[in-house]
């Protein structure tokens, strides 16, 4: 009834059997250990079982004998005449997909490589009365014989050693096979399950139990589906498919053609705008010194070699080294604080159709909105934990007009506190139009002024908006003057910005 409703409504059905492990359940109603069953180096019969990490040991609940791979064909010709008068064309080979074993049996031993030969043969028999075979992880040597791969890695061990996750076996396979991570509905965090369906283009996975979900809890084999319930999960499962297929799901037969780690600025669009025009900047100026210094260089090589004073062009081009290592200083400091202020988790991966068209996706893993500076110069915003499609975007431009030295200060700690003092004292002055007061306080705060020690490093950043930014280089705190007897704190490597 089951097949013949699927194939009425266009579902494909994959029955799962496990030709790898069989459980005690199974040795009780007939499975033969002696002719099927792996062996291990002492002629035990090799078992699986699971690592229990509260008691740190072996469960004994739920163990399997491990077949023997050079005996898969065998059972599955025995197996093969019930199964396929179903008519399924397909079927589910589970752990045959990441389970490769030896087998230490005297009279035919089976390294590990013979394993892997005899569950290439298996796969060839299991093909042919079988137009799709879906497995468990998808070790390589299988990737020629199945079309469907669930609990594939999506994401890196995330050990400390790790440094970063790329979508590798997205790279690789899609386009040709179908492919899915493990179940979304039992991931820690979902959000995150399904941006890494995206960056790995794969499909949509969930894992439910439609009744007596309940009794799952009660049994030691089963209580680790504790987010299977399909009353609870519908809702969100339609959700989160749409959300997939809206954005992947024309995609199918696309293949993965690029993917990069992408710069961004925890900031507003108004703060990112400046602080890359900044960049940009200062990154050209230096480009232009440099290549004033390199073609004032030249010319005086080229007096030397032609035996004419060089005495100018040599002034020139010491002026031009000059100009040449303050933009670079200028620069290097600058950067240094730039990339303080950038975040990671911030990824891009473009598909491509068979016809040459693009899609690519910008994804933010963090749970802060970000900002990305396009190729044109212009930024965006990602909002956490979200994605956005590239011909979707709406990006903000903001030149910067100006950038100069700002006037800033370096007060002691007896300095600071007269100081803020001075202007707290000028501004209720100021409240009260108290005409003799103000002229006291103001004159206490030119006093204070001309004794603390002058600050540099601080840069005053105009934009087209006419709005100030200002942004400190240095890891001091610093205290700006913004304008007559107004001034702001900027901690080291920080930055304000004055409507």
């Amino acid at each position: 009834k089951l097949v013949k409703y699927a194939s009425e409504n266009d579902i494909q059905i994959f029955p799962d059997y496990d030709f790898a492990n069989v459980s005690f359940l199974e040795i009780r109603a007939g499975f033969n250990l002696k002719k099927y069953a792996a062996q291990t180096m002492s002629g035990r019969y090799t078992t699986k079982r699971d690592y229990d990490p509260v008691f740190q040991i072996m469960t004994r609940f739920g163990a399997k004998n491990v077949v023997s791979s050079g005996m898969f064909e065998t059972l599955y010709e025995k197996f093969s005449k019930s199964f396929l008068k179903f008519n399924t064309n397909a079927i589910s080979l589970s752990t045959i997909g990441t389970d490769l074993n030896s087998d230490f049996n005297e009279d035919n031993p089976i390294m590990r490589e013979d394993s892997k030969f005899y569950t290439e043969n298996f796969l060839r028999k299991v093909k042919e009365g079988n137009e799709n075979i879906l497995v468990s992880g998808g070790n390589s040597y299988v990737l020629p014989y199945v079309t469907d791969i669930v609990d594939l890695a999506l994401d890196n061990s995330g050990y400390s050693i790790s440094t970063a996750a790329v979508p590798f076996m997205g790279m690789v396979l899609h386009g040709y096979v179908n492919y899915a991570g493990t179940p979304i509905n039992m991931a820690g965090d979902v959000k995150y399950a399904i941006l890494k369906s995206i960056e790995n283009g794969a499909a949509p996975y969930f894992l439910l139990s439609y009744r007596n979900t309940e009794k799952l809890k009660d049994s030691t084999l089963l209580n680790e589906y504790y987010s299977v319930n399909f009353d609870m999960w519908l809702d969100d499962v339609v959700k989160y498919y749409n959300v997939l297929n809206g954005a992947i799901g024309n995609l199918q037969s696309a293949t993965m053609t690029d993917h990069s780690f992408v710069e961004a600025l925890k900031a507003t669009e108004q703060e990112a705008a400046v602080l890359y025009g900044v960049y940009d900047s200062l990154a050209s100026a230096l480009a232009k010194a440099k290549a004033e210094y390199d073609e004032a260089t030249a010319t005086v090589d080229k007096l030397i070699k032609d035996q004419k004073d060089p005495t100018q062009a040599i002034n020139t081009e010491v002026a031009k080294l000059t100009a040449y290592n303050n933009a670079k200083s200028e620069f290097e400091s600058y950067s240094s604080t730039f990339e303080r202020k950038l975040v990671e988790n911030v990824v891009s991966v473009t598909y491509t159709t068979e016809s040459g068209a693009t899609k690519t996706f910008f994804i933010n893993y963090n749970s802060y909105d970000v900002i990305v500076k396009d190729e044109s110069g212009k930024v965006f915003t990602i909002e956490a934990e979200s994605f956005v499609e590239k011909s979707q975007i709406k990006s903000k431009s903001l030149a910067v007009k100006s950038i100069d030295e700002a006037v800033a200060f370096l007060p002691k700690t007896s300095e600071s506190t007269a100081f803020k003092a001075a202007v707290a004292n000028l501004s209720a002055a100021i409240s009260d139009n108290n005409a003799n007061q103000i002229a006291r306080y103001k004159e206490a705060l030119d006093k204070l002024e001309a004794q603390m020690k002058k600050a540099t490093g601080v840069m005053e950043v105009v934009g087209n908006d006419g709005n100030r930014t200002y942004i400190n280089t240095t890891s001091n705190t610093v205290t700006v003057k913004t304008g007559e007897y107004q001034y702001i704190t900027v901690f080291g490597h920080g930055h304000v910005t004055v409507e």
